[in-house]
C-alpha cells in the first residue's frame, strides 16, 4: 500500500514534534506510533485515509482564500504544503516565504526532503498548484486560514495531547477563516 509522508516546517517545531509523537492516525499505543513512523521520525499517512484526503481536498478547494490573504500580507505568515511524488509514495513539504509573481506562486522549501530528490532544503521553487496539500495563514499566533491537515492532526489527539500541543505550539486554532 502506498504511503504519504508529511513533514511540517521547522518554524512549527512543536507541531512537528506532536505529529511525530502522535502520528497522523488515531493511535492507541506506542507500538502503533512506531508502525506509523519511519526510521527518520516522519509521520506516515496511508493513501486511503479518507479524513486526511478530505483535508487535502478542502485545502485545494479554498486556495482562493489564500490568494486573497497573500495580496494583503500585513505581517502575516504564509506557507503552502505540497506533495511531491517519488517512486513508492508522496512526500509532503512546507514551502514558506511565499510570494505571488504574475499569478505564479514561489517560495522556499522549508523541510529537508528525505524521500524525494526533486527539491532540496531552501530551494526557491515555483509552487505547482496541482500539488498543494495544505496552506496556512498565521497572524500573530492565530491560524486565520487553512491548516486543514494540522487541524485534523490536532483533532485526532486526546484532550491531554491537544492541551500540550496548543501550549507547545503557541498557536491558536480558533476563528480561522477556512
Amino acid at each position: 500500500m502506498k504511503t504519504q509522508y508529511f513533514r511540517l516546517t521547522k518554524t512549527f517545531f512543536a507541531l512537528a514534534f506532536f505529529t511525530l509523537i502522535f502520528g497522523c492516525n488515531q493511535i492507541e499505543n506506542t507500538k502503533e506510533i512506531e508502525k506509523n513512523l519511519d526510521k527518520k521520525g516522519i509521520s506516515l499517512i496511508q493513501y486511503d485515509d479518507d479524513e486526511m484526503n478530505k483535508a487535502i481536498k478542502d485545502a485545494r478547494l479554498t486556495f482562493d482564500d489564500f490568494k486573497e490573504e497573500i495580496e494583503n500580507p500585513e505581517d502575516k505568515y504564509f506557507a503552502v504544503k505540497i506533495g511531491i511524488l517519488y517512486p513508492g509514495g508522496k512526500e509532503h513539504l512546507w514551502v514558506v516565504d511565499v510570494v505571488n509573481e504574475n499569478g505564479k506562486y514561489y517560495g522556499r522549501v522549508d523541510n529537508q526532503p528525505e524521500y524525494t530528490n526533486d527539491v532540496k532544503l531552501n530551494d526557491i521553487i515555483e509552487i505547482p498548484l496541482n500539488l498543494i496539500s495544505d496552506w496556512m495563514v498565521i497572524d500573530g499566533n492565530q491560524l486565520i486560514g487553512g491548516g486543514y491537515t494540522l487541524k485534523l492532526i490536532r483533532e485526532r489527539m486526546n484532550p491531554q495531547e491537544r492541551e500540550a500541543f496548543d501550549k507547545e505550539s503557541n498557536l491558536s486554532f480558533q476563528d480561522s477563516i477556512s
